[in-house]
């Protein structure tokens, strides 16, 4: 048995996967969502969404690619950046990949150019890079491509757009070329939640998840959101911990007292 089978659930609520439909628009997602899609709608060509480590944003960018992906005038790539030692190679090859192809003759950034203006010139389809990580472009060479592709435009409509997420260290790291900096038209921090959207959030994923009964105690809640401070990761990682230690006790039910068992063992407090 599951332990989220166990009560009663049918999926697991607070996995670290970045699930899209686990997107809980608290004050400030919804705020950062609407942002990202005003940025592309309205032809502002790049936005910078930034926050701490654990606040939601790698759950944002892949609710705004789940949207663009409904919407057939987008052509949407997720690009994580996953470790800091790449190249100019290596991010031209993804969006290379993109286009089906890869290996190419001649210069890699000609042929994406070429086909983002063939997918406009034949279908519309306006291409939009979405960037997971972005702190950790400090590649010179990456940056002039990305403000050269935000160059191309068909009158007053521009074919490509950058939506880029990262940590705090995201607008100083771009500083280091300013030409590149000065094109990103929009930016915006990603905040944790509210003492009340903790709690709704927790009862919004066990309800995602079919839950039908309270799992979580008024105590156990309340405790959750003092010792989460509102980061959405953080409350993710208790949660998870207290079902298992709940289930382990065989327990219906988290109450406080499991609450401080996990965050004293994480060393939380």
């Amino acid at each position: 048995m599951k332990i989220y089978e166990y009560f009663g659930l049918k999926e697991d609520p607070f996995s670290m996967v970045p699930d899209p439909k686990f997107f809980y628009e608290s004050k400030p997602h919804r705020e950062a969502l609407t942002r990202i899609v005003f940025s592309i709608e309205n032809n502002r060509g790049a936005i910078a969404i930034t926050g701490e480590a654990g606040t939601g944003k790698s759950i944002l960018l892949r609710k705004v690619l789940l949207n663009l992906y409904e919407n057939e005038i987008y052509e949407p790539l997720l690009i994580i950046c996953a470790h800091s030692n790449f190249d100019r190679k290596w991010f031209l090859k993804k969006l290379v990949n993109f286009y089906g192809s890869e290996e190419i003759e001649g210069d890699m950034f000609s042929f994406i150019v070429k086909k983002i203006m063939e997918r406009y010139e034949e279908n519309k389809e306006k291409m939009v890079l979405l960037i997971d990580e972005a702190d950790k472009i400090k590649n010179i060479e990456i940056m002039e491509d990305l403000r050269n592709l935000l160059n191309l435009e068909v009158i007053d409509e521009k074919i490509f757009h950058l939506v880029l997420v990262g940590s705090k260290a995201l607008p100083q790291n771009l500083k280091a070329y300013f030409p590149f900096y000065q094109r990103i038209a929009l930016w915006t921090e990603l905040n944790g939640f509210s003492d009340d959207e903790v709690e709704n959030y927790i009862k919004f994923r066990i309800e995602k998840c079919g839950g039908k009964i309270e799992i979580f105690t008024k105590d156990a809640r309340e405790k959750i959101v003092a010792y989460s401070k509102g980061i959405p990761r953080i409350i993710n990682v208790i949660c998870d911990s207290a079902l298992l230690e709940a289930y382990i006790e065989r327990k219906d039910r988290v109450d406080g007292q499991i609450i401080e068992k996990v965050v004293n063992t994480r060393g939380l407090k």
